[in-house]
């Protein structure tokens, strides 16, 4: 079923109230239907709080979008829970000596010629046995940003958050923090992003035909300004075929021919008249 409008109470008490055209207009702008409300279910179901970035929605390109839950979210929730007594965390190390190191800690020495395997983590919660994590870098470091400045720090937050989840499925279903959605991310902002085109140059006829469907649409009540951005906007897409189209839809509204209009090649030209974000 999908979600309308999505109300309910964070772990903080405040009542958070949430849409559809939120998620577009405020976090993410091209997801799609399914994962807008993929992210309404998980910030429901998890109570997690959008507004205050407790979880966010990004999307590069045409790759799938990633739902990630902040880093203060999770150790707030974990600090939260009654049964929760600590987690303990450190990398694995392949020595000088060709030995291997489960060390606590963040730190791995290269001038030793220390190599980082990986991350581990161990996760307390009264009662059971300690839940431990242990995973490898090679399937998580991208080689850029913080991976390439602190890999140890990194592979030990996502070990940390799998112990987090393995010892309370429950309160960490479906939330995932930026260091494990790293990798996604980034190979979808190198790899999908398309490159921004080339601005369209309109000839001096398609400019004055562009100005006539302009006039035309304030004829029916249209905001002028509105309707050039719009209409530049359709021309950037498709081309005069689009702005045409959409003449012949509006025309009868306006009682007219859309031939009719005519308007001088110099009002076309004008910047001043299109705004900054018009060119024609």
């Amino acid at each position: 079923m999908a979600y309308e409008i999505v109300k309910f109470t964070d772990d903080a008490g405040a009542s958070i109230q949430i849409t559809p055209q939120d998620v577009r207009q405020t976090f993410c702008p091209t997801a799609t239907n399914q994962e807008v409300q993929l992210f309404l279910a998980l910030c429901a179901t998890q109570r997690l709080n959008p507004w205050t970035k407790e979880a966010y929605l990004v999307k590069y390109g045409n790759g799938p979008a990633s739902i990630i839950t902040s880093r203060a979210a999770i150790q707030k929730r974990a600090d939260s829970n009654p049964e929760y007594e600590g987690v303990e965390v450190g990398v694995v190390v392949l020595t000088a000596q060709g030995t291997i190191d489960h060390r606590p800690g963040e730190a791995y020495y290269k001038a030793l010629n220390e190599q980082l395997l990986g991350g581990w983590a161990k996760a307390y919660r009264k009662g059971r046995k300690p839940y431990y994590s242990e995973v490898p870098l090679s399937e998580y470091n991208t080689g850029k940003s913080n991976w390439a400045k602190m890999p140890g720090t990194m592979i030990v937050k996502v070990a940390e958050m799998h112990a987090l989840r393995g010892a309370f499925p429950q309160e960490f279903q479906g939330m995932y923090s930026s260091e494990e959605m790293a990798q996604a991310t980034e190979v979808q902002a190198e790899v999908e992003v398309p490159q921004r085109p080339e601005k369209p140059n309109p000839s001096k006829e398609e400019k004055v035909r562009m100005i006539e469907v302009a006039e035309l649409a304030a004829s029916t009540g249209i905001d002028l300004k509105a309707a050039k951005q719009y209409i530049w906007g359709l021309y950037q897409a498709n081309g005069m075929a689009s702005v045409e189209t959409w003449a012949a839809q509006i025309a009868p509204e306006a009682n007219l021919n859309p031939e009719q209009a005519e308007v001088p090649y110099e009002e076309a030209v004008e910047p001043d008249v299109y705004g900054e974000d018009v060119s024609f």
